[in-house]
């Protein structure tokens, strides 16, 4: 991604081919291990996903846009600003990426500015119970 402090949390054009699913939320209870993933369909903008003021977690989280089209997941028509850092800098996500979330690294919102075609959105935590500590309260 950029030269920027931390565009080397963002991966992009990562693409393997699985089964097709429904969106779906499972944690540890499902699972049976200390994991939460979460997935979210979005066709029209959505502004403060994740929250209006940023927030950091003690556990790494992953957070994936993957085009909505099943026979062609490489067709993202969407447009999503991601925030990161305690500089809140932003990121333009316009292909399908994949953003690696340290302990400690201050993050969102997260924007959907624009949405012509269905993206998903899809969050992965290496955690067994969720929580977050909001920044700047």
């Amino acid at each position: 991604m950029s030269e920027t402090k931390y565009g080397k949390y963002i991966k992009t054009d990562v693409y393997k081919t699985f089964y097709q699913t429904e969106s779906l939320t499972v944690g540890p209870e499902q699972l049976g291990v200390d994991c939460i993933i979460t997935s979210q369909g979005f066709n029209a903008p959505v502004n403060d996903v994740g929250g209006k003021e940023p927030h950091k977690h003690d556990f790494h989280q992953i957070l994936c846009f993957v085009g909505g089209d099943p026979n062609n997941i490489r067709d993202f028509g969407a447009e999503i600003e991601v925030c990161l850092g305690e500089e809140m800098e932003k990121h333009i996500i316009t292909s399908n990426a994949a953003i690696t979330i340290p302990p400690g690294l201050p993050h969102c919102p997260i924007n959907f500015i624009k949405v012509d075609k269905p993206v998903v959105f899809l969050e992965v935590m290496l955690v067994g119970k969720y929580d977050r500590e909001t920044i700047g309260k």
